[in-house]
């Protein structure tokens, strides 16, 4: 049984990379699974009918129909297993039955709106294995939408159920959504490749598909979609998360940090966290948060995102005992300028340091350079720095802190005064207790 299963996987990689590859290879394979996957359907397909509504359908009054019903079921829900919709009184099987019968109609307008059904059904735990066979099908559908429609059922069913099944999910389900994702990931449309990719998200945090979403994840990186990117992007984090494709990920963040979209560049330095997180990519992750602590980076971020996820590597970089030496070149650097945040950020990242005992002579030297600075900002970080360094009781910084303190709360600018007033009560609080 085993070695079965191991074939099956191995198989389905190789049909994966064998459809990548070519493009006669795509259409050839995909007409053999959509009908393989088609009889089994039909072998298996139960007689569909729409308990108690109006027959026969038109498209339009059949989507009609399934969406006020997916809206009835959302916002009403149901009482002892019924719901009241349009004048009548529906089980949780009718509805169930008007879902299946919406997948079973040759319209695609109607197979979202039943696709949309199961979602709001499977939320609340009701016909689970349906919508996971509706999914399955829906698959094999030729319109875009539809596609993208059945993965995001595939989304809903791992996201809503895991917890409803006491977190216990078939293997089946497992099998199928990879399945579904991979072929996903050959349709050309990149809408569809963000639903795969997240479908396969969804798969890497329940531990399955690593090996697929790998190539999932390598092939994304390859799109001239920079939101396939970035969702490739945090595929990747997902499965460095997992300990799983720490090589692939490193030259995927590599990449992510080229890119000239600013939301590419953010994903890519989480993803380095993840890897620095998991003893990974020291050297590579600290090129990527000097990058992203460059002053240009922050001004063309607007709100500094990218400097303060930088910051958030760089701290994890220094937890795990690296880039002790560019942290704090790029501390001291920075707490002169004229930015408030990047002040801000060289403050944050010397605290960082100081909590892991490094960097202490370079905070004195940092506070000797501001503490009577001609700019009031530069004087205030450097209280809260020389703060920083009272509060571990570091005797340089204490012996500073009182040599200053009294002309520092005589300050002109109000918000140095108040740093003043907090550093002096440290001072006598330190005093009483020896």
């Amino acid at each position: 049984m085993i070695n079965f299963l191991r074939f099956k996987k191995i198989s389905m990689m190789f049909l994966f990379f064998l459809i990548v590859i070519s493009g006669d290879a795509n259409a050839s394979i995909r007409r053999k699974l959509q009908s393989r996957w088609k009889q089994a359907e039909l072998e298996n397909r139960p007689k569909w009918r729409l308990l108690g509504f109006p027959v026969p359908f038109t498209e339009i009054s059949l989507q009609t129909h399934l969406e006020n019903l997916r809206i009835a079921v959302k916002n009403k829900g149901f009482v002892d297993g019924e719901i009241s919709f349009e004048n009548k009184t529906m089980s949780v099987n009718d509805v169930i039955l008007a879902a299946e019968a919406g997948i079973q109609e040759d319209s695609p307008i109607a197979c979202r709106t039943a696709l949309g059904l199961f979602s709001v059904l499977a939320k609340s735990g009701y016909g689970v294995n349906q919508a996971i066979r509706a999914a399955k099908f829906c698959m094999l559908s030729d319109d875009n939408l539809v596609l993208c429609s059945a993965l995001d059922l595939f989304n809903v069913l791992f996201k809503y159920t895991t917890d409803l099944l006491d977190g216990s999910i078939d293997a089946d389900v497992f099998d199928g959504a990879i399945e579904a994702a991979s072929i996903g990931m050959l349709r050309d449309n990149y809408g569809i490749h963000i639903a795969a990719l997240g479908l396969f998200k969804a798969l890497v945090d329940q531990g399955q598909g690593f090996d697929e979403a790998i190539e999932a994840a390598k092939a994304g990186m390859q799109s001239e979609d920079n939101d396939t990117r970035i969702v490739a992007l945090w595929l990747f984090k997902a499965l460095v998360d997992q300990g799983q494709g720490f090589d692939e990920a490193i030259e995927a963040a590599k990449a992510g940090m080229q890119s000239e979209n600013n939301d590419t560049r953010i994903a890519a330095l989480w993803l380095f966290e993840a890897l620095v997180n998991q003893g990974q990519g020291f050297d590579e992750a600290i090129e990527a948060a000097k990058a992203g602590m460059q002053r240009d980076n922050i001004i063309q971020s607007g709100n500094g995102l990218i400097s303060f996820i930088a910051l958030g590597l760089f701290k994890a970089l220094v937890n795990q005992g690296q880039g002790l030496v560019e942290a704090i070149e790029i501390a001291k650097a920075d707490m002169q300028s004229e930015n408030d945040w990047i002040s801000f950020l060289a403050l944050e990242l010397f605290k960082e340091l100081l909590a892991r005992e490094y960097g202490f002579d370079a905070a004195i030297a940092a506070v000797n350079a501001n503490i009577n600075h001609d700019d009031c900002r530069a004087r205030l970080v450097a209280l809260k720095l020389l703060r920083e360094l009272v509060a571990r009781k570091y005797r340089p910084g204490c012996d500073i802190a009182m040599r200053t303190v009294a002309a520092a709360i005589g300050d002109e600018d109000p918000d140095v005064r108040r740093s003043a007033k907090k550093l002096s009560k440290m001072l006598l609080d330190i005093s009483e207790e020896r």
